[in-house]
């Protein structure tokens, strides 16, 4: 549901093109690989991988994508 609201947020703004979204971290390396967008909105928890683990494989694979980190994640 946060997921959606920010995509939702993003897409009604026509500076920002939204490509993709994905639930998991696996989901969003695969799609980081083949849509290689400029930004990547990451959450800290995210299923399979987190979203540290996947800037990782970013920054190790040396994709030209930046992230961005946005959680709603509360202790």
């Amino acid at each position: 549901m946060y997921r959606e609201g920010v995509v939702s947020a993003l897409r009604r703004r026509a500076e920002i093109a939204s490509v993709a979204e994905a639930a998991s971290g696996r989901e969003a390396l695969d799609t980081l690989g083949r849509v290689q967008p400029d930004v990547a909105l990451l959450d800290i928890q995210m299923a399979d991988l987190d979203g540290v683990q996947v800037a990782r494989v970013i920054t190790r694979e040396a994709l030209p994508t930046r992230t961005v980190f946005l959680s709603a994640y509360y202790d």
